[in-house]
């Protein structure tokens, strides 16, 4: 026994060790010989290091890199700002340098002897993410700046006769005081007189305006900049912006030298300039120069690829200074290689011969797919012979440009993982019209080259079969301001001006523009509404137009539309853009009121100015699929029982949904009904379970379509009671004296198609002297005959790939598209399921994929699913997708970097590294719908994620009851041996319990507590032999509360 207790507690203490940073060796495809160099210095910016451990590799590596290419030694270090990541916006997060400073003193840098010297300036990220933060989170946030880095905010130092010198903005904002200004001139004056010859080094985390990339970002005075421009000898050393460093705007000169440091750790890529293409996180990226008799050379690095990025820039200081200090002021920018006189010959981009562009209608919109095989020259030394980016720009048939959208090629890949085409969608051109598509190519410089070319007619605006239109040009009493349009509904549309001016059709600010008429909807229930009005763009001099059902406002045309179709604002006019605007609403069957109220606007001398152009039902239909839970909520169809309506109750703690309805009618002879359309995807039993008060009072009967023949009665109480005694003589179901709750099951086959299921409410029987209906009714549920059970005691693993049938994407065209099944190593099961709509027309913003469950025992449950970061978004729900929300949980990346092949192994992916997702909910016992709502790519339009499994277990629990410790645990497979639970005070072991377990995934020990004993915390795990000290499971820890 002394042998296992020794070995028990040499296990506890090795809980919670954690392992030192170590550095490996690096192998660079090409290394430059800088060794004789003067100086030689890394450069790391925008690492944006978190708590985040594959954030912080990626400053590491850049560490190693500079090392490596550097011989194995540098002089310095210069770190641009934004180095870690304060992503809270009202709090300090003080230990956030802790493990960058821990990589540097690991990598040799600090202030003390022998050490290689590193310079910090502060960046906005090193701030919270606040632009009004208080001046004492400020302050504090410069304090933990300058203690845990040892450099005042301000900082000048010498390294090798070099000088650098490195300064803090005043915030988050980035702004740069002129008591600031004025101590860099000062340092850099002081430098330049040392040597006009040499090389002065300015950190400054943010750029300058009008310098990289032509920043707009003003955070300097223009007396500095302007003073800046006669430093010839300052290299100015920034980041802020996350941008490719194979970009030739990275570097910029007139006057001064910039450098636009790249992006190293966490963080996407900034398309400056162009139209965003989604989250790229991919890129890492890194910088280092050398110096050698005053001529700097600055040289980028891929940390991906580990090669250098092109050639060097090279900033001649001597030769500059020369140029700028002579008589001759001609040659001011002979010697600056990378000034805009440089670069005003830029080279042509060009497609190859027979390259094409294919554009296809998409709604009211395009999705053009253009060859991503343009080439570039290069132009002199600006090392730009490549296309940084295409423009795709859309015409209407008489040339004017409705949409015009840059977009950034994939050059910053290496060349066997960039893509061979590239799709865009344009929406909000307008249905049924003719477009022209030019695709231009664009060099790093901005010159464009010859576009490829397409023409392309939209779908029609068709309405669904079951849907009910109302034009309103039809009830418009103004009949002079009905126009035509081929983009309008019917080809015709409500307008109170067309072609850009009044004087066309207007209504005065005077006259009532308001219409008003009648609807007739067949059916009552939910209804997806969908109007068109022209968009009120917070416009003074457009009205304000209110959209009224029976006196109760649905919406107006505000900003919280659903669609466009202005055509790139020309349809119905310039100055109001058409949209679509969705609703859901609940409306009773009959008729109904619908008024279009027009405010005049409040500009006082404008006319009335407004559109609109049909209001449209279309009636909701309960699914039924072999692939989920449907629920028909009887609260939600009170409206639509003929002749009697019920009263609708708020639920009780055990009713489903938000209530349950409750008839108690008047003396009656004729049956209750109720009409419930179906959309049945596919023909099979299913089983049903219907929840209602089990008396005798009334009897329901199910009939499909129009059947003579129910296909389920429910007499009396002929199913399962859901409670067996009154509390303060009431059953607590229903809440009622009278109604005892009941669940009756049964199956039925239903046919694939569209249905009607009719429901019947029989009075008492005759002989009865209350001859009414009198019932309480909750919910009837339909239940695919397969349901995944969700076990008490073991856990349960859904392997995505098992549901392939249960996720489908719904394309533009109306087919669905059906994710792929791939196979890898890693992935549990060797397999996951990979929903990419590779067609990129996927329909819908977002779309819901259900796999059915059944929970044997309410309970809290662990659970631990594997998804991919990078593309779509996701959430996982219980039920709906207003309901428990199952994805709020820790996250941990499964891939913390590539393989030699740039890709992620987990799903043997370049873009998608896994990420492990873990946490606990509570599942209520029964049926459920477990409902993953995954959103489109804001890049294309198109899904992408990766799942590989979701694992459900009994959570794990500690309880001390009557001197008793219980622990329960999930194990991470069946066990066999002696469990044992060890209770700690603090660090010291306070008593030892043994269970036996024999194959056992749920394990659950005990132990004895002394009395008066204080436990703190505790662990479990089991041992295959006690004796010999063999551990079979890795430690349960439990903190006692």
């Amino acid at each position: 026994m002394k042998k296992f207790l020794t070995a028990l507690l040499t296990v506890a203490m090795l809980f919670g060790t954690l392992l030192p940073v170590t550095f490996a060796a690096d192998s660079w495809v090409e290394n430059p010989d800088i060794s004789g160099a003067d100086l030689k210095f890394g450069m790391i910016g925008d690492s944006h290091v978190t708590s985040d451990s594959s954030i912080l590799s990626w400053f590491q590596e850049s560490l190693t890199a500079q090392k490596t290419i550097g011989g194995g030694t540098l002089d310095a270090l210069a770190l641009t700002g934004d180095v870690i990541y304060q992503n809270k916006s009202d709090e300090v997060i003080t230990d956030r340098y802790d493990s960058v400073m821990t990589s540097l003193d690991n990598a040799g840098y600090g202030s003390d002897e022998g050490e290689v010297p590193f310079v910090f300036a502060m960046g906005n990220h090193e701030f919270p993410q606040n632009g009004s933060l208080s001046a004492e989170k400020v302050q504090e946030s410069k304090d933990l700046f300058v203690t845990k880095t040892g450099q005042s905010l301000n900082y000048q130092t010498t390294i090798k006769g070099y000088h650098f010198i490195a300064a803090a903005p005043e915030n988050y904002n980035l702004a740069y005081s002129s008591e600031t200004e004025t101590w860099l001139k000062e340092k850099i004056d002081a430098a330049i007189s040392e040597d006009s010859k040499k090389p002065v080094f300015v950190l400054l985390h943010g750029p300058i305006q009008g310098t990289v990339f032509n920043n707009h970002i003003k955070s300097y005075s223009d007396e500095f900049l302007a003073y800046l421009k006669t430093k010839p000898q300052v290299v100015n050393l920034t980041a802020h912006w996350h941008v490719p460093a194979q970009l030739p705007q990275t570097i910029w000169q007139d006057g001064f030298t910039v450098f636009q440091t790249p992006l190293t750790g966490g963080g996407y890529l900034e398309e400056l300039n162009c139209t965003s293409t989604g989250n790229i996180s991919s890129v890492h990226q890194s910088s280092m120069i050398a110096v050698k008799d005053n001529v700097v050379k600055i040289y980028k690095l891929d940390l991906v690829t580990k090669e250098l990025i092109g050639e060097p820039w090279v900033i001649d200081i001597p030769s500059i200074v020369s140029d700028m200090t002579d008589e001759d002021s001609t040659n001011d920018t002979e010697h600056y290689l990378y000034s805009a006189d440089k670069r005003q010959n830029s080279a042509v981009p060009e497609f190859p011969a027979g390259a094409e562009i294919t554009a296809t209608p998409v709604g009211n919109g395009i999705t053009v797919t253009y060859p991503n095989n343009a080439t570039n020259l290069e132009s002199g030394s600006q090392q730009d012979g490549f296309v940084r980016a295409y423009k795709v720009e859309v015409t209407n048939e008489s040339g004017s440009v409705l949409s015009s959208q840059t977009y950034q090629a994939d050059f910053y890949l290496p060349e066997s993982s960039r893509a061979t085409s590239c799709t865009r969608t344009i929406g909000g051109l307008g249905y049924g019209a003719t477009f022209n598509v030019n695709v231009y190519p664009m060099s790093p410089l901005g010159v464009f080259g010859t576009p490829l070319s397409a023409t392309c007619t939209t779908e029609d605006n068709s309405i669904p079969a079951n849907a009910i239109r109302y034009e309103f040009e039809d009830y418009y009493p103004i009949t002079s301001i009905i126009k035509t349009s081929t983009l309008a509904s019917n080809g015709k549309l409500v307008s109170s001006s067309q072609g850009g001016t009044v004087s066309t059709g207007h209504v005065a600010r005077t006259i009532d523009a308001s219409c008003t008429f009648e609807i007739n909807l067949p059916v009552g229930g939910e209804y997806n509404l969908e109007y068109t009005l022209g968009d009120q763009c917070s416009n003074d001099y457009v009205s304000v137009v209110t959209l009224l059902i029976d006196n109760e406002t649905i919406g107006k045309n505000d900003s919280s539309y659903a669609e466009d179709i202005s055509a790139g604002k020309s349809y119905p006019w310039q100055y109001i853009p058409m949209r679509i605007y969705r609703k859901s609403v609940t409306l009773s069957k009959g008729t109904h009121t619908v008024k279009l109220q027009v405010d005049a606007p409040i500009a006082t001398s404008q006319p009335n100015l407004f559109c609109a152009d049909y209001l449209q039902f279309t009636p909701k239909t309960a699914s039924i699929s072999q692939n989920k839970v449907t629920t028909l909520e009887f609260e939600d169809y009170a409206d639509d029982f003929v002749d009697v309506t019920p009263n609708v109750k708020t639920g009780t703690s055990q009713t489903s949904g938000s209530g349950y309805i409750h008839f108690d009618t008047a003396i009656r002879t004729e049956p209750v009904t109720l009409d419930i359309p179906v959309s049945v995807d596919a023909e099979g039993s299913y089983n049903f379970k219907y929840v209602a008060s089990g008396n005798s009072f009334s009897v329901t009967e199910l009939y499909l379509d129009d059947a003579e023949t129910p296909f389920w009665t429910k007499e009396g109480n002929n199913g399962v009671a859901l409670e067996s005694e009154k509390i303060d003589n009431k059953w607590t179901y229903f809440d009622q004296t009278w109604h005892q709750a009941y669940q009756y099951d049964f199956s039925a086959t239903l046919p694939s198609g569209e249905h009607t299921i009719h429901l019947k409410l029989l009075t008492r029987p005759a002989e009865n002297s209350q001859r009414d209906v009198c019932i309480c009714m909750d919910y009837l549920k339909i239940i695919p005959p397969e349901m995944l059970a969700i076990k008490k005691d073991a856990a349960t693993r859904i392997e995505f790939e098992d549901y392939q049938k249960n996720f489908s994407i719904l394309q533009n065209d109306g087919s669905t598209h059906t994710p792929n099944i791939s196979s890898t190593t890693r992935c549990s099961n060797g397999k996951y399921l990979g929903i990419d709509s590779t067609d990129n027309l996927a329909a819908n913003d977002y779309e819901t994929f259900i796999i059915p469950i059944t929970v044997e025992q309410a309970d809290n449950y662990d659970i631990e699913y594997v998804i991919n970061d990078n593309f779509s978004s996701y959430d996982i729900f219980l039920n709906s997708i207003n309901g428990l929300c199952l994805s709020n949980n820790v996250t941990t990346y499964a891939d913390t970097e590539k393989d030699s092949d740039g890709k992620y192994t987990y799903f043997n992916s370049k873009w998608a590294p896994a990420t492990f997702h873990n946490g606990t909910v509570f599942l209520p016992a029964g049926d459920h719908n477990l409902i993953f709502r995954i959103e489109k790519r804001s890049s294309s339009a198109d899904y992408a994620l990766y799942l590989d499994y979701l694992e459900f277990s009994p959570a794990d629990s500690f309880a001390i009851t009557d001197g008793t410790a219980t622990a329960k645990a999930t194990m991470a497979e069946a066990v066999t041996g002696k469990a044992i639970l060890a209770l700690y005070n603090d660090k010291e072991l306070v008593s030892t319990g043994f269970t036996d377990v024999a194959d056992a995934a749920v394990v659950t020990a005990y132990a004895s507590v002394p009395a008066s004993a204080t436990i703190t915390h505790a662990k479990l795990f089991v041992w295959s032999d006690l004796e010999n000290c063999i551990p079979q499971t890795a430690a349960k820890s439990f903190t006692v509360k």
